[in-house]
């Protein structure tokens, strides 16, 4: 049975961060910045290639289940890399070193010394390695750090939803190293008897080595300790709530003298809903209990912005990010002091971003363009560009528009195709096939003048409606074809203030106008004069969804109207509908709600979970949903992204096959449920390809590899999983593409590391097959031109070729343009770590010329080029060879290349059970 409702930490503070309108004022024409890309109009084709899914069986969901795959992101527990960042927040350096919170990641990155390129970080805070992202309470995890800060000896986090502050006493040194001290917040309810113990979300934190600050966004409130913390939940001394009118407090800006709390929700006066957003600025550090700031500063280019993050620099001046850059020579005297400077260039910062000083230099992370931006020196001008960025390619690349993150994904699948769209984003993107791979990239992306809310899938009609605009096709779009019908500002004879709700069925077209309170029922497609054949009344109606039977509206601003229903064949002008009941399961703050063939499903995003009932006549009876997922039972969640679990979940969608769910804002990953029906073939067949590349060499030599894979079975086709298992690291979670291999068919892969894998570098390959399969690469400079013959031909392995200890012979040594250079390599095809002790010899005099030491993290890979010269020698060697012993083993290998021609020879490792004088002969 499924368990009673409790109550869920800091769950309803809420409602206005989620749903904030993204219409924002103009402000003066002189700023043009944005919290988000602008927008566009166009379609874009990717040539995206993927594993398209199964349609065959049928769906199995059942409570507390896995997703299958994951779309917008890389992959479950996968951040892609150590400069992949998503949605990168606060920032913060000591002058020497620099250090991040790659948010949507969990997790810290931590710059040695300071970058002054796109240069990857040499710490992760929050987890083992650079790859993997899972949440986690321990202390050496995290779960949404939004800020960081350090004096140069202690570092603070603020663990958002862990509710609490990690505490590093001295500079950590190594990959996930726990907190020395926690600072958690007590639980909202009850209230605590000394309410400084209690501060839910913190999103702001700061410390001089003495005084702390913490904005508690759960709490409305902002916390000082007056001395440094030497306890774990050690108390604060002072609790600030601006007398009643702090909202959601963000950032903490302060030179220690005066402080400056962002707010995404102040309040006009105490017990109002917050409205206002902008930053409290106490002029005076405050030291007494509740001191009520001077006043409300909101952003110059525009009141409705946001809230401002930023530092006071070196020589006193505070600069700020918002819609643009700002710069104030001391703190603003009042709410109408202008900044000295503003610096209008294209950031795209949003939520979250932030400032640092570093000497001279200032960083600024942005989190709407996934990035660092690096001035050399803080801009003096207002037209002034940043120099470089950090986590980007250059300053015209945003990483989540190549790694297609979507913001806000809200998926229709008819079972054949997928479409998904964004308002945020405002784009649509469409799959022509199902995808079947965690990762997979959309074919079409369709650039939107507005951002569309919603979207509705009927047949061969797709609709999407949002703001001003709505726009129909009447066949699906999965060849990018422009829209049939668009509809500014109203659709047939009504006007609407707004779109956001959209519906389709075999007789109907239904938009919601949340401003007017109104759902429009049209029969059909309207014509420019066709009136609604019937209105409905419900206030803030947003998202809509029907199935020819019943119509579905979700409704955020009624407490009591969340969920609303109707019978379609009931409709009349002004039916009120039925609102879900809350006796069995009350939900919070619910996105959208979907129904297939009678089945309903809600997305309980506060709740972090979605609710489906097989019948809607026993949702509307109120008993209890017969299916929970993101949950093992009705008990509210806290957000966190993982294979079981949500993250403020928006949008699910049903398909009779898949439950698509679209998480929101702060996760935007886009999940597939119900594949269990298939079970996935055991891949019991593992191949190894030692040695593959995509990667410069030297003097222009451009490497690439082509793989050719033989399925020998003529009865039926072979699926392999495909990774690249990269040099220096650890490759247990790479991600995986899947491959089919026709019956008795050859698939080539040209380039496979750069194309297929979408990976660069030299690494190994690892084939995982449900079958026998036959494969082989080859490894050629492609500078060389069309039909060049330069390079080596690998063959795939099994395990059963790897080796303990063995001799990799014969390998030589001519040093000169037309001579010859050998390198030297190792893969591990094991999970576990593996040290290799070698030796290079010259087999002819017996003489040892040099040892290495080579350490294999799991699935690890190593390349040791110029073998002779890495041991000190140039001199020519004719009979020389590497002898090796390894913990555990693997595949050793040689490449013997002409320098003139980089034409290769291929080295295998053999055993040495023969003996040294065999080996010779």
């Amino acid at each position: 049975m499924p368990k009673p409702l409790v109550s869920l930490a800091w769950c309803c503070a809420l409602p206005a961060i989620l749903f904030v309108s993204e219409a924002h004022a103009q402000g003066p024409a002189s700023c043009t910045g944005s919290g988000r890309p602008p927008g566009k109009q166009g379609t874009e084709a990717t040539g995206s290639v993927y594993a398209a899914a199964s349609t065959a069986g049928e769906p199995v969901l059942k409570t507390g289940q896995e997703a299958d795959i994951l779309l917008s992101g890389v992959d479950f527990d996968n951040a892609g890399g150590p400069l992949l960042f998503n949605h990168n927040g606060g920032i913060s350096s000591d002058g020497r070193r620099l250090l991040l919170c790659d948010r949507n990641n969990n997790r810290v990155l931590v710059w040695a010394s300071l970058p002054g390129g796109n240069t990857p970080p040499d710490l992760v805070l929050g987890q083992p390695d650079f790859v993997r992202n899972n949440p986690g309470t321990g202390r050496n995890q995290m779960n949404w750090p939004i800020a960081v800060h350090t004096d140069g000896t202690r570092v603070l986090v603020a663990d958002a939803y862990n509710d609490r502050i990690l505490i590093w006493n001295t500079f950590p040194t190594r990959n996930g190293q726990p907190a020395d001290l926690v600072l958690q917040s007590a639980p909202p309810q009850p209230p605590a008897a000394n309410p400084r113990t209690q501060w839910g979300w913190p999103w702001g934190v700061w410390s001089d080595g003495t005084r702390v600050v913490v904005t508690g966004t759960g709490s409305s409130a902002v916390l000082i300790w007056n001395s440094f913390p030497v306890r774990d939940d050690q108390p604060a001394d002072l609790r600030l709530t601006g007398g009643g009118k702090l909202g959601t407090p963000r950032g903490v800006i302060t030179d220690g003298k005066s402080l400056i709390v962002g707010d995404h929700n102040a309040r006009a006066a105490a017990g109002q809903p917050g409205t206002l957003f902008g930053n409290w600025v106490w002029k005076t550090f405050p030291t007494t209990e509740d001191a009520l700031p001077d006043y409300f500063l909101q952003d110059p280019c525009d009141n409705n912005a946001g809230q401002m993050n930023g530092e006071f620099l070196a020589d006193g001046r505070l600069a700020l990010i918002g819609k643009s850059l700002y710069f104030w020579n001391s703190v603003p005297a009042s709410a109408t002091t202008p900044p000295a400077l503003t610096v209008d260039w294209p950031f795209f910062g949003g939520d979250g971003s932030d400032i640092t000083e570093a000497g001279t230099r200032l960083y600024i992370s942005t989190a709407n363009a996934n990035r660092i931006v690096l001035y050399e020196a803080p801009p003096v001008s207002a037209t002034q560009a940043p120099g470089v960025a950090i986590g980007s390619p250059d300053l015209a690349t945003n990483t989540l528009d190549t790694a297609f993150i979507i913001s806000n994904p809200v998926p229709a699948s008819n079972g054949k195709n997928l479409f998904v769209t964004s308002d945020f984003d405002r784009r649509l993107y469409i799959w022509r096939s199902l995808p079947g791979e965690s990762g997979a990239h959309p074919d079409f992306v369709y650039h939107l003048q507005e951002g569309p809310w919603d979207i509705a899938l009927h047949g061969e009609t797709l609709a999407v409606a949002g703001a001003r605009a709505a726009s129909i096709w009447k066949t699906l779009p999965i060849d990018g074809r422009a829209p049939d019908v668009t509809f500014q500002g109203k659709a047939g004879s009504q006007t609407f203030q707004r779109f956001s709700g959209v519906a389709l069925d075999s007789t109907n077209l239904y938009l919601s106008d949340p401003d007017a309170g109104k759902i429009h029922v049209f029969r059909g497609i309207p014509g420019t004069s066709d009136s609604p054949a019937l209105s409905l009344d419900l206030p803030g109606a947003m998202r809509l969804d029907s199935d020819g039977t019943w119509l579905v509206a979700t409704c955020t601003t009624q407490p009591e109207r969340q969920v609303v229903i109707y019978r379609i064949s009931d409709l009349r002008s002004g039916s009120q509908g039925q609102a879900l009941p809350t006796t069995a399961v009350r939900v919070n703050l619910p996105q959208y709600a979907t129904v297939y063939a009678g089945r309903l499903f809600v997305g309980d995003t506060n709740f972090n979970r979605v609710l489906s009932w097989n019948r809607v006549e026993d949702a509307l009876a109120g008993k209890a949903p017969d299916l929970v997922l993101g949950a093992e039972d009705l008990a509210p969640q806290p957000p966190r992204i993982g294979k079981k679990t949500l993250f403020w979940p928006g949008a699910p969608v049903f398909d009779g096959r898949y439950l698509w769910v679209g998480e929101f804002k702060f996760s935007e990953r886009l999940l597939r449920f119900g594949g269990g029906s298939v079970a996935e073939p055991a891949l019991d067949t593992v191949r190894f390809v030692p040695a593959a590349a995509s990667a410069a060499g030297a003097a222009g030599a451009q490497w690439l590899t082509t793989l050719t894979i033989l399925n020998p079975d003529r009865s039926k086709g072979r699926m392999v999983k495909l990774s690249f298992l990269p040099a220096g690291r650890d490759n247990r979670t790479v991600p995986e593409t899947t491959v089919e291999i026709p019956a008795g068919r050859a698939v080539v892969l040209k380039d496979v590391v750069g194309e297929t894998l979408g990976q660069s570098g030299s690494g190994g390959l690892r084939l995982r097959a449900d079958g026998d399969l036959l494969a082989s690469s080859r490894t050629q400079d492609v500078s060389a031109g069309a039909g060049a013959v330069t390079g080596v031909d690998v063959e795939a392995l099994s395990t059963s070729a790897a080796l303990s200890s063995g001799l990799i012979f014969p390998l030589r040594n001519q040093p000169g343009d037309t001579g010859v250079r050998t390198n030297v390599g190792f893969l591990n095809p094991s999970e576990e770590a593996a040290v290799v002790e070698t030796e290079l010899m010259d087999l002819a005099s017996g003489t040892s010329l040099g040892t290495i030491r080579a350490e294999l993290p799991p699935l690890g890979f190593t390349q040791i080029s110029d073998v002779f010269g890495a041991v000190g020698h140039a001199t020519p060697f004719e009979a020389a060879g590497l002898r090796f012993t390894s913990t555990k083993p693997v595949f050793g290998f040689g490449i013997v290349l002409e320098n003139a021609s980089n034409t290769g020879r291929w080295v295998p490792a053999s055993s040495t059970l023969l003996g040294l004088a065999d080996a010779v002969r």
